[in-house]
Formats: structure tokens, sequence, C-alpha cells
């Protein structure tokens, strides 16, 4: 609502309350956006977030982890009358799940030295990979966990979650070091504890600018207006974030990213959106719904690695937005996810997966196919890891024998 002299328009807020152990709290607010338009939302713009509280909403009372949910609408009229309206209330009949444990991470950490290295695709990458569960769970990408503080606030919640995952990685940090663990352990307990409290103060900024037509590059040049260095970066990641409050699909992120990167000529914008998509293909889920149905694990993998080089084409069998990831890497504006494919590659040809599930006897064809395949395709930086694995998958059929 614009005073003194401005034009007064009203604002609509959709505060998502959950319930636990019969005490109400805020988990988030919805509809912040619309105060950034500098002019009265329409009714169109007004009934979207409230769409995309109630599915936040709905999305939360499904994970188990709440009694009820409730959506409040609090409208601020254009002379400072407030009035509050319950527009969606449900109690949960979802058990509560299994306790979530954090996942091991074998590649290198980054040693991080402030809360803004947490938020880059080196420790986004390490975080999507320990609290996968937790990520999963909620269909998020790592980037949104570090940023927002709705997110982070689950993850704080889940506090054995937290400190397990720190201590591993703690304990990947000091090996073969004169490190203590219990030293950087107490380094990534503060720059979590700074990184949290930094994303809490970041959700008192009401009037943020909304990410209009998914062009990012002018959402930095309006932040850049307000913020300065690495805050401009960081309130557009949180923008976003609200953006996707209650999206009803883990492919929204992907979508909106590929909806942006034909429109981002800016650098700053275009190593952004490569940090979501990353984010996006650290997620198996997506990465399914991109490749599609295949056979085999071989298969897939074969399909996978086109897709890591940018030879992939949805003909494969696979979904479009994958054609659009394999054009957008050709053009070398996917440094990260294709990274993240290669990975993923490289994590299954070192698993205990059969390639070929349907038919054992072909185990040993299979692998030597793979070898041929990724050894081919792999870049540098894979292709003796991803050989000596397939190496090793033949020295235990051998040693089977």
């Amino acid at each position: 609502m614009a005073l003194f002299g401005g034009k007064r328009t009203s604002s609509h807020h959709f505060e998502i309350m959950t319930q636990r152990e019969g005490r109400w709290l805020l988990d988030s607010t919805v509809g912040t956006e619309l105060d950034g338009l500098g002019r009265e939302p329409t009714t169109r713009e007004v009934q979207k977030a409230e769409e995309n509280a109630v599915s936040r909403a709905k999305s939360l009372l499904a994970t188990g982890d709440f009694q009820a949910v409730k959506v409040v609408c609090e409208t601020t009229g254009v002379f400072g009358h407030k009035s509050n309206k319950e527009v969606f209330s449900q109690v949960s009949t979802v058990k509560r799940g299994e306790r979530l444990v954090p996942q091991a991470y074998k590649g290198d950490v980054p040693l991080c030295a402030t809360p803004d290295d947490l938020t880059r695709r080196p420790s986004c990458r390490v975080i999507g990979t320990v609290y996968r569960d937790l990520l999963n769970k909620y269909g998020l990408i790592a980037i949104e966990l570090v940023h927002f503080y709705p997110h982070l606030r689950r993850l704080e919640e889940q506090s054995m979650l937290l400190q397990a995952g720190l201590r591993g990685i703690a304990e990947r940090q000091a090996e073969g070091t004169d490190r203590p663990v219990k030293e950087r352990m107490s380094q990534l307990q503060d720059l979590t504890a700074k990184a949290i409290s930094r994303a809490r103060d970041a959700m008192a900024e009401r009037r943020l600018p909304p990410f209009a037509d998914a062009d990012l590059d002018g959402l930095l040049a309006r932040l850049a207006q307000r913020f300065q260095g690495d805050d401009v970066r960081y309130f557009a990641v949180i923008v976003m974030a609200r953006e996707l409050m209650g999206a009803p699909s883990q492919l929204a992120r992907l979508d909106l990213a590929l909806r942006a990167l034909p429109q981002a000529h800016e650098a700053d914008a275009v190593g952004l959106l490569d940090e979501v998509v990353a984010g996006c293909l650290d997620m198996s889920g997506i990465v399914m719904e991109l490749v599609g149905h295949q056979p085999s694990l071989a298969e897939a993998m074969a399909v996978l690695s086109e897709l890591g080089n940018g030879a992939f084409w949805p003909a494969r069998g696979g979904n479009a937005m994958g054609g659009q990831v394999a054009s957008h890497i050709r053009e070398g504006r996917l440094i990260w996810a294709k990274q993240s494919i290669w990975d993923r590659i490289l994590r299954e040809v070192g698993s205990g997966s059969p390639l070929i599930k349907a038919e054992p006897r072909r185990e040993w064809a299979e692998t030597q196919r793979m070898i041929d395949v990724l050894g081919a395709a792999a870049p540098e930086a894979y292709r003796e890891r991803i050989l000596r694995k397939l190496a090793a998958r033949l020295e235990r059929m051998r040693q089977r024998e």
C-alpha cells in the first residue's frame, strides 16, 4: 500500500499456518510479490496467489509432519483497514513417515568461508546429496533450501538430520588433513546459523519486484537498484522461490528456468539459471521424466550420456524439456547442469545395480558395451573414473564365476 502522496493500493497476503502438537505456527506468506507491482492487483493475480497458498498448504499436509493446515487471507484496504479471512483449512489423515537421514557424499567437498559460499553451486552440489531425503520429501532443490527461510526452517526443525549431515561433511573435509573434525564441525555450525539468520531477515523484505515474464536480466537489474554485490543474486533466488511456492510438480522449477534461459543474456543471469537447472537434474524424478522409460539401466545411461553431451533428442523417448536442456548444453550455457548429469552416470556405474536386470546373462556383454559407449562419450574429467568403475564390475563378475 503506497502512502504519503503515492497512489494508494490494497494488498492481499495469504498466510500459511501449520498446526503441530496443538500449536499454530506461521509457515510462510504468499502474495507479497503483489506489493511490488506498483498498481492495484487484478482479481486473477489475487486468485493465483490464493491458489498457490492453498496448493502449498496441501503439500505441507501431505508430508505427515503437521496435524492440520490453514490459509488466512490478510487484506489491507487503500486506507489502511485490515481484515482477516480463513480461505482454506484441512486436518491431516496422513501418518508421520520414517525419520529422515543424511546421505553420504563421496566427492570433493569445498571449504566454505562465508554464508554466501553455502549458496553457490559447489556447496549446493554437496547439500543436494547429503539432504536428498528432505529435498525429495518437499520437492525442493538445494539452491532453494539454502536461500528461502520457510524451507530452511524445515531443516532447522529436523535438528538430528541437520547436525548428522554437518558431521558427515566435516568428516569428509577433514580426510587426509591435520584439520580436526571437531574444529570444522564448529565452523560449519556457525556458517549454517548465519545462513539461517540471513534467510530469516530476508523474509522481512516485502516489496521485492516480481519475476515478470521469466525475465531474469530485468529482475537482476531492478534488484540492483536496491541491493549491492551478492545480495542482488541472493534476493533473485528468493523471488524465484516465492514464485515456485505451491508449484504442483518438481518439473515446475525446471520449466521456469527453461523459460528464462532463452532471454537471459547477462552472464550473472545465465550462471544463476545454470545452477537452478543443475539442482533440478540432481533430482532422480526429474531425470527420469527427461529421459523417459528405458528398458535397462545400461540404455538409460546411454541416453543420459547423450543428454550430458547435448546430443539428446525427445524422439529417443524422453520429455521435450530434455531437448531444451540438451540445446543449452550444446551452446555451452549449462556447465553445472552438464556436470550434474555426468555425476549421476558416475554414481550409477559405481552402484551395485545390474545394467540389464531382465536378462542377467547379458550383464557381461552390456558392461563391455558401456565401456565402449561411455568411454567414447564421457568428458575427460570423468572418463578415467567411469572406465575404472566399469572395469571393477567386470572383475566382480569374473570372481563370481
